[in-house]
């Protein structure tokens, strides 16, 4: 093999290297709709969720960020806040339920992230919207843990600062 060849080799397993440790910036499969651990939790329903689709992605460019929403999910990336170009989703696995996934599952941002949810038009059965907040489900404990999301009534949204996608739900404390 002569020195040329040697070194495209080298670079070859180079980059496969690169790839397979940066798989999570390239990881672009459609979650799946597990909804373990939902029990746990009060979820609201939303009899108008048969709108729309349940499943939304988009490839978020690092050094500018970007927006992405689904029906009643709104998630914004500040610029830097991913290492690379990623494709990011939501998917909405029980529909009529206001439960999101948020994929890549797990993929943590150098930067907080914007989670919001409307409840505009749910009946929250009496609930008081102060009471409102958003839940993450942690898979290694089965668990929902309140994030103290901060509500504004007057957008009917509940939102908060997130540091890695995970599965989120909105529920009350």
């Amino acid at each position: 093999m002569s020195s040329v060849e040697r070194k495209l080799a080298a670079a070859l397993i180079g980059l496969f290297a690169i790839g397979f440790v940066v798989s999570g910036c390239g990881d672009f499969d459609n979650p799946s709709s597990a909804t373990n651990g939902v029990e746990n939790i009060r979820l609201f329903r939303d009899n108008r969720a048969t709108l729309g689709p349940a499943y939304v992605e988009k490839i978020i460019k690092a050094k500018d960020g970007g927006t992405l929403a689904l029906n009643r999910y709104t998630i914004v990336i500040p610029p830097e806040a991913l290492d690379c170009d990623t494709k990011i989703s939501i998917a909405e696995p029980m529909r009529g339920y206001v439960l999101g996934n948020f994929q890549p599952d797990g993929i943590h941002f150098n930067k907080p992230v914007e989670l919001s949810m409307t409840y505009r038009f749910l009946d929250l059965g009496g609930t008081a919207e102060d009471r409102l907040t958003i839940y993450w489900f942690n898979p290694e404990t089965g668990t929902w843990f309140d994030l103290l999301a901060r509500v504004d009534k007057e957008t009917q949204t509940v939102t908060l600062e997130v540091d890695h996608y995970s599965r989120y739900a909105l529920s009350d404390h």
